[in-house]
């Protein structure tokens, strides 16, 4: 995991692919515990992956819109209700699903509620890192 002060960054490897999930700290609000997030799913011997947009719910997973990096729609594309089941299922697989989004809120709220303390926390040990006398 990946703390950028304004973003996370999750990462795991499922068999043979490399999955990223990104969200924005920007995006959070403490009245609302959905939020939206974006899946990136390479395979290994591939330049090019899927892309996922979606927001998490209390209980769920909506899958708003969905690429292959590099490539454009066909014209006749559509992103129905089906597919967008078949694709959630998909991300359920490799561990992305409504309770994993709901723990994920939660660690960032409670960051982002904190994250004053947490920077000045930060802060000070680098700051004692810097001043260290190693004694030459």
């Amino acid at each position: 995991m990946e703390n950028d002060y304004g973003n996370i960054t999750l990462t795991r490897e499922y068999n043979d692919e490399h999955i990223e999930i990104e969200v924005d700290w920007d995006d959070l609000t403490d009245e609302d515990s959905s939020f939206p997030f974006v899946v990136s799913i390479t395979k290994e011997d591939y330049v090019i992956g899927l892309k996922f947009e979606c927001t998490a719910i209390s209980d769920k997973i909506e899958i708003n819109d969905f690429s292959i990096e590099d490539y454009e729609y066909p014209d006749q594309f559509n992103l129905t209700d089906k597919l967008k089941e078949g694709f959630v299922k998909y991300l359920e697989m490799r561990g992305i699903e409504a309770s994993t989004s709901n723990s994920l809120h939660k660690y960032m709220m409670s960051y982002k509620n904190n994250r004053d303390d947490v920077n000045y926390v930060r802060w000070l040990k680098t700051l004692k890192k810097l001043l260290k006398y190693d004694g030459n």
